[in-house]
């Protein structure tokens, strides 16, 4: 089973970056290189980048909002949505 983020050929974990408007996941070994399919639109206010992935946690406690963890693809700056 192949672990998200690791590279295949060198077993180290890959970096994201911004190719042509495409984010990646990237080897800095051996150059391995794959897309990011599952991101959404949201603007990081560390870095300004446009592109983060997301995570949903619904409603945890009945009486909470549910809560939206967005994490930046460029620089990894992780921002909630909701409360925790």
């Amino acid at each position: 089973m192949a672990i998200p983020n690791i590279c295949p050929k060198c077993n180290i974990g890959l970096v994201s970056k911004d190719e042509e408007g495409k984010p990646m996941l990237v080897c800095n070994i051996c150059g391995y290189k794959r897309e990011i399919t599952n991101y959404t639109e949201h603007t990081c206010s560390a870095c300004g980048y446009d592109k983060a992935t997301i995570e949903y946690f619904g409603i945890i406690v009945g009486d909470e909002a549910a809560l939206t963890m967005y994490k930046c693809l460029k620089c990894g700056k992780v921002e909630r949505e909701g409360y925790a």
